[in-house]
């Protein structure tokens, strides 16, 4: 298992203490202690995550809450991630961010408010109303309540199976009750 090895940085701690097999993205530091160097960026011991951000490249970015934790690094001061991300990270383990396919990876989506985020791969912003009563904190990474969560992926569903398949789910793994 790869992506369970020790990071070679000591800066660079896992991302939760529930959850040590994470590592948070790290912008660049000129003194390379932090983050990559410039020069060490552009090499093939670092990948860069999303705008700004970089990991050691042996960090396995298909592993599901990998992929959660570097997108949520892209968060705004305000927001959280939301839909399928948030039911996964919550503990819904059928939520695995694929598509009905069995192929197709499914962009993490995170509310954000009116902040602007530079449209990247692999992000769906939901710039709306966003009550603070709709944000948590689980395991170091803001999320919105798996209520709201739910809600956002029963907006876009594609059919009514599968927003009734995500209901059933999400309720399965007791992250949100039929009442």
């Amino acid at each position: 298992l790869g992506w369970m090895r020790p990071v070679p940085y000591p800066e660079l701690p896992g991302f939760h203490p529930e959850r040590p097999h994470l590592v948070r993205p790290v912008p660049m530091d000129p003194t390379g202690r932090r983050g990559p160097t410039r020069a060490a960026a552009r090499g093939g011991r670092w990948r860069r995550t999303s705008q700004g951000l970089y990991l050691p490249s042996f960090i396995d970015g298909a592993l599901v809450e990998q992929r959660i934790v570097e997108v949520a690094g892209t968060l705004p001061w305000y927001g959280g991630v939301t839909g399928w991300a948030q039911l996964r990270w919550a503990g819904g383990h059928w939520f695995d961010g694929v598509d009905s396919d069995g192929r197709t990876t499914r962009p993490v989506a995170l509310a954000v408010a009116s902040e602007d985020i530079r449209p990247q791969p692999g992000i769906v912003v939901s710039a709306e109303h966003l009550d603070e009563s709709d944000l948590v904190v689980r395991d170091g990474l803001r999320t919105t309540t798996s209520v709201r969560s739910l809600l956002f992926e029963l907006r876009f569903a594609r059919s009514l199976v599968a927003a009734v398949v995500a209901i059933d789910m999400a309720a399965y793994s007791d992250l949100v009750s039929l009442r």
